[in-house]
Protein backbone atom coordinates (compact mmCIF):
# COMPACT_ATOMS: atom_id res chain seq x y z
CA UNK A 1 0.00 0.00 0.00
CA UNK A 2 2.71 2.50 0.67
CA UNK A 3 4.34 1.71 -3.09
CA UNK A 4 1.09 3.70 -4.46
CA UNK A 5 1.83 6.88 -2.64
CA UNK A 6 5.07 6.98 -4.18
CA UNK A 7 5.54 9.79 -6.77
CA UNK A 8 7.42 8.71 -10.04
CA UNK A 9 9.63 11.28 -11.46
CA UNK A 10 8.17 12.94 -14.67
CA UNK A 11 11.90 12.96 -15.92
CA UNK A 12 14.45 10.49 -16.33
CA UNK A 13 18.23 11.90 -15.44
CA UNK A 14 20.86 9.90 -17.19
CA UNK A 15 24.09 10.86 -15.24
CA UNK A 16 27.60 10.98 -16.73
CA UNK A 17 30.32 10.57 -13.86
CA UNK A 18 33.84 11.39 -14.30
CA UNK A 19 36.67 10.96 -11.73
CA UNK A 20 37.45 14.58 -12.29
CA UNK A 21 36.72 18.09 -13.08
CA UNK A 22 38.95 18.60 -16.33
CA UNK A 23 37.58 14.93 -17.73
CA UNK A 24 34.21 16.80 -16.94
CA UNK A 25 34.77 20.17 -18.77
CA UNK A 26 37.05 18.30 -21.59
CA UNK A 27 33.97 15.90 -22.34
CA UNK A 28 31.47 19.16 -22.44
CA UNK A 29 33.77 20.81 -24.96
CA UNK A 30 33.75 17.83 -27.26
CA UNK A 31 30.13 17.82 -27.30
CA UNK A 32 30.16 21.99 -28.06
CA UNK A 33 32.20 21.57 -31.07
CA UNK A 34 30.42 18.11 -31.85
CA UNK A 35 26.90 19.61 -31.64
CA UNK A 36 26.96 23.37 -31.29
CA UNK A 37 23.61 24.02 -30.84
CA UNK A 38 23.63 22.31 -27.67
CA UNK A 39 22.29 24.38 -24.78
CA UNK A 40 24.71 24.11 -20.92
CA UNK A 41 22.81 24.93 -18.05
CA UNK A 42 25.15 25.31 -14.75
CA UNK A 43 22.91 25.71 -11.47
CA UNK A 44 25.75 27.38 -9.56
CA UNK A 45 27.59 30.96 -11.03
CA UNK A 46 31.06 29.61 -10.06
CA UNK A 47 30.67 26.54 -12.53
CA UNK A 48 28.96 28.88 -15.14
CA UNK A 49 32.55 31.37 -15.33
CA UNK A 50 34.61 27.72 -15.16
CA UNK A 51 32.61 25.91 -18.15
CA UNK A 52 32.72 29.14 -20.21
CA UNK A 53 36.80 30.13 -19.38
CA UNK A 54 37.21 26.19 -20.19
CA UNK A 55 35.35 26.87 -23.37
CA UNK A 56 37.05 30.22 -24.38
CA UNK A 57 40.47 28.62 -24.23
CA UNK A 58 39.80 25.78 -26.18
CA UNK A 59 38.03 28.20 -28.79
CA UNK A 60 34.13 27.49 -28.64
CA UNK A 61 31.59 29.91 -28.39
CA UNK A 62 30.28 30.31 -24.75
CA UNK A 63 26.84 31.76 -26.07
CA UNK A 64 24.88 28.59 -25.27
CA UNK A 65 26.28 28.30 -21.71
CA UNK A 66 23.21 29.51 -19.27
CA UNK A 67 22.12 29.69 -15.38
CA UNK A 68 19.36 27.56 -14.73
CA UNK A 69 17.30 30.64 -13.53
CA UNK A 70 17.96 32.23 -17.11
CA UNK A 71 17.08 28.76 -19.20
CA UNK A 72 13.79 28.51 -21.16
CA UNK A 73 11.14 27.00 -22.64
CA UNK A 74 12.41 28.88 -25.53
CA UNK A 75 16.11 28.43 -25.82
CA UNK A 76 15.53 24.86 -25.27
CA UNK A 77 13.24 23.44 -27.77
CA UNK A 78 14.47 21.09 -30.49
CA UNK A 79 18.34 21.11 -28.67
CA UNK A 80 20.32 19.05 -26.82
CA UNK A 81 20.29 20.52 -23.50
CA UNK A 82 23.62 19.02 -20.94
CA UNK A 83 23.57 20.27 -17.09
CA UNK A 84 26.87 20.96 -16.02
CA UNK A 85 26.75 19.44 -12.52
CA UNK A 86 23.58 18.80 -10.25
CA UNK A 87 21.84 20.55 -7.70
CA UNK A 88 22.75 19.08 -4.22
CA UNK A 89 18.27 18.97 -3.84
CA UNK A 90 16.56 16.53 -6.09
CA UNK A 91 13.22 18.42 -5.68
CA UNK A 92 14.58 21.57 -7.10
CA UNK A 93 15.94 19.79 -10.05
CA UNK A 94 12.88 18.21 -11.15
CA UNK A 95 11.14 21.75 -10.95
CA UNK A 96 13.58 23.32 -13.43
CA UNK A 97 13.21 19.60 -15.69
CA UNK A 98 9.40 20.30 -15.46
CA UNK A 99 9.62 23.92 -16.38
CA UNK A 100 11.90 23.32 -19.70
CA UNK A 101 9.52 20.12 -20.20
CA UNK A 102 12.10 17.57 -20.32
CA UNK A 103 11.13 14.05 -20.06
CA UNK A 104 15.04 13.29 -19.80
CA UNK A 105 18.04 15.05 -18.53
CA UNK A 106 21.69 14.80 -18.70
CA UNK A 107 23.69 15.58 -16.27
CA UNK A 108 27.17 15.76 -16.18
CA UNK A 109 29.32 15.61 -12.79
CA UNK A 110 32.92 14.98 -11.66
CA UNK A 111 33.36 12.59 -8.25
CA UNK A 112 35.60 15.58 -7.30
CA UNK A 113 32.48 17.80 -6.76
CA UNK A 114 31.07 18.49 -3.05
CA UNK A 115 28.07 16.84 -3.55
CA UNK A 116 30.31 13.40 -4.61
CA UNK A 117 32.91 14.52 -1.70
CA UNK A 118 30.15 14.78 0.83
CA UNK A 119 29.48 10.87 0.00
CA UNK A 120 33.15 9.51 -0.34
CA UNK A 121 33.53 10.17 -3.57
CA UNK A 122 37.38 10.39 -3.05
CA UNK A 123 37.15 6.74 -2.01
CA UNK A 124 35.65 5.83 -5.12
CA UNK A 125 37.77 7.67 -6.92
CA UNK A 126 41.06 5.54 -5.27
CA UNK A 127 38.97 2.34 -5.99
CA UNK A 128 38.34 3.18 -9.52
CA UNK A 129 42.19 4.21 -9.88
CA UNK A 130 42.77 0.82 -7.94
CA UNK A 131 40.74 -1.21 -10.55
CA UNK A 132 42.86 0.25 -14.11
CA UNK A 133 39.46 2.60 -14.59
CA UNK A 134 40.76 5.59 -17.27
CA UNK A 135 40.79 8.86 -15.33
CA UNK A 136 38.75 10.27 -18.56
CA UNK A 137 36.50 7.55 -18.80
CA UNK A 138 32.60 8.57 -18.29
CA UNK A 139 30.57 5.95 -15.87
CA UNK A 140 27.00 5.85 -16.64
CA UNK A 141 24.95 3.49 -14.83
CA UNK A 142 21.69 3.66 -13.17
CA UNK A 143 22.66 2.99 -9.83
CA UNK A 144 24.99 5.90 -10.13
CA UNK A 145 21.55 7.85 -10.89
CA UNK A 146 19.36 5.76 -7.85
CA UNK A 147 22.76 6.47 -5.80
CA UNK A 148 22.93 10.22 -6.50
CA UNK A 149 18.73 10.65 -6.01
CA UNK A 150 19.09 8.63 -2.74
CA UNK A 151 22.02 11.38 -1.43
CA UNK A 152 20.39 13.96 -2.76
CA UNK A 153 16.79 12.92 -1.22
CA UNK A 154 19.21 12.28 2.22
CA UNK A 155 20.63 15.83 2.00
CA UNK A 156 16.97 17.43 1.72
CA UNK A 157 15.84 15.83 4.98
CA UNK A 158 18.37 16.55 6.93
CA UNK A 159 17.86 21.13 5.46
CA UNK A 160 15.02 23.44 7.36
CA UNK A 161 15.59 26.36 5.11
CA UNK A 162 17.61 26.41 2.34
CA UNK A 163 20.37 28.88 2.13
CA UNK A 164 21.31 29.79 -2.09
CA UNK A 165 24.81 30.22 -3.03
CA UNK A 166 27.23 30.71 -5.87
CA UNK A 167 29.39 27.56 -6.28
CA UNK A 168 28.39 24.08 -4.67
CA UNK A 169 30.83 24.20 -2.39
CA UNK A 170 29.74 27.38 -0.94
CA UNK A 171 26.08 25.64 -0.58
CA UNK A 172 27.51 22.84 1.66
CA UNK A 173 28.91 25.40 3.98
CA UNK A 174 25.76 27.62 3.76
CA UNK A 175 23.78 25.20 4.43
CA UNK A 176 25.47 23.43 7.41
CA UNK A 177 26.38 19.92 4.90
CA UNK A 178 29.95 19.89 5.45
CA UNK A 179 31.33 16.09 5.46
Amino acid sequence: MLFFNKKKDSCTVKDIVFMHNNAKWDALALMAKASPSTIFICWFETTCQQLQTHFTAQGINTQHIFLYRMANIANTRNVTVVFAEHYPLRAKEMECYTALQLTEARVYSALEEPLFAHFGGQKIIHILQQTGVNENEALENPIISRALKNAQEKLAATLLIEQTANSQSDWFKRNGQQP
